[in-house]
């Protein structure tokens, strides 16, 4: 009697990734990477690691399958990218009415606020600044304000008001 052994390879998958673009929200984004290549009938789930919350490009790898007769290539990770979310304001800059001349500088608007970045504000074409605008003299002024983004987070876009300080 003789006895021949065989041994024989787990067949090496293919991969197809998805779910390569979101957007941010806080909360951890993972790709999908799915088994091709298989024989007829049979299934094969990959497990994935490289989950990230952040904004910016990362990369996910395929780690493990869950049938035996098959195996990894080596080439199995993908880039992928969580793209940043737009700016929320919950409270917008308003302006402030009825401001007369005092011969002190009153301020012209109030502030914004959000959670998304920081505000920025200015006035009459001047230079960007996170100070809230304020005026001394009696006139029109007009301010423009947005939210500079976080890393997390797009710049708004640019708002526009116009204040006035009355004459005495």
């Amino acid at each position: 009697e003789v006895t021949t052994q065989y041994t024989i390879d787990a067949k090496e998958i293919d991969i197809e990734w998805s779910n390569l673009q979101f957007t941010y929200d806080g909360t951890k984004k993972l790709p999908t990477a799915s088994a091709t290549n298989l024989v007829t009938g049979d299934t094969c789930a990959i497990t994935v690691s490289g989950a990230a919350t952040e904004a910016g490009s990362h990369t996910a790898k395929a780690e493990s399958v869950d049938n035996a007769n098959y195996k990894l290539p080596k080439d199995a990770e993908t880039i992928f990218a969580i793209n940043k979310a737009e700016t929320v304001v919950s409270q917008k800059p308003e302006m402030i009415s009825n401001l007369t001349y005092t011969g002190t500088a009153q301020n012209l608007i109030s502030a914004g606020q959000t959670e998304d970045g920081k505000f920025v504000y200015k006035v009459n074409g001047g230079e960007w600044s996170k100070n809230i605008p304020s005026g001394l003299d009696a006139g029109t002024y007009e301010i423009s304000y947005k939210v500079i983004g976080d890393d997390n987070h797009n710049d708004s876009v640019e708002v526009w008001l116009t204040a006035t300080i009355a004459k005495k």
